[in-house]
């Protein structure tokens, strides 16, 4: 069973995030609030390793990074995925750079939602399809100094990683073994400077002219 905490200042959308999640057998709602401020009432006894967070479509980017930063304070260890209309790239820049594990549209059917979680919880990262075509579009364009660093392997892991495949889904699809992959990536975040996931993600959007 797995802890689910949701922060969505929709009451309606709430209600129903949580209705479903608490139907689920794997899942469960540990918290279900309105803001970010409603994390202060709450004691969990137990880990909550995803969070989804519910954003209008009018955020500024530095406050969805500021969001982001403030649940990994209250949820540490916590996994989150951003619920939101805003698809403008500085702000889901900023959710990924924040360390944002997953970004949908809030009208995404539960039934992916689900799905998106349990690949978080596999270790995995997730764009929606419409973010991740623009990431692929950057891909095929120019090549800026930090890209140029990586080997062939060490992009085709990149690729992998901005497509949400988990290191098992990486080693598969590349036929190497997690170990390798992991060795891949040690040497990616190094190169790049990073430290997470989410941030070769957003190191990948920041460049203007990337090459596969």
């Amino acid at each position: 069973m797995s802890n689910i905490g949701i922060i969505e200042e929709n009451f309606g959308r709430l209600q129903e995030l949580k209705t479903f999640i608490n139907t689920q057998e794997e899942l469960a709602v540990s918290f279900a609030v309105q803001s970010e401020a409603g994390l202060n009432l709450l004691s969990c006894s137990h880990p909550v390793p995803v969070v989804l967070m519910g954003t209008g479509n009018a955020i500024p980017a530095k406050t969805v990074g500021n969001r982001i930063r403030i649940i990994q304070q209250k949820v540490p260890g916590a996994a989150i995925i951003v619920l939101s209309e805003a698809d403008q790239m500085e702000v889901v820049l900023a959710a990924l750079r924040a360390g944002a594990l997953g970004y949908l549209y809030p009208n995404t059917p539960f039934s992916q939602i689900k799905e998106v979680i349990f690949h978080v919880l596999a270790g995995g990262a997730f764009l929606s399809p419409a973010i991740a075509r623009k990431i692929t579009d950057y891909f095929r364009q120019g090549e800026q100094p930090e890209l140029c660093s990586l080997t062939s392997r060490e992009k085709e892991i990149v690729s992998c990683l901005t497509e949400g495949l988990t290191y098992k889904m990486i080693a598969v699809n590349l036929g190497l073994s997690i170990d390798t992959v992991r060795f891949h990536l040690r040497n990616i975040y190094k190169k790049l400077q990073v430290k997470s996931k989410g941030a070769v993600i957003s190191k990948v959007l920041k460049q203007e002219r990337l090459v596969r």
